[in-house]
């Protein structure tokens, strides 16, 4: 007897909810959602970069 078996590795992604673009006013408070996928634990942390510089923000 041959069995054959097809395994197939989901690695996690992650995307910012919204459009792709996103226009504010200089000074306004945004609020960014990032979704991870197919992770098989929530991450311990996450990296937010803007302009090549880090930034800490806040995670809830």
């Amino acid at each position: 007897m041959r069995v054959l078996s097809r395994n197939r590795t989901l690695l996690p992604t992650a995307s910012i909810l919204g459009a792709p673009d996103l226009h504010v006013d200089k000074g306004s408070t945004i609020n960014l959602t990032c979704i991870i996928k197919y992770s098989p634990e929530p991450p311990a942390y996450i990296f937010w970069y803007h302009h090549d510089e880090w930034r800490e923000l806040e995670i809830g």
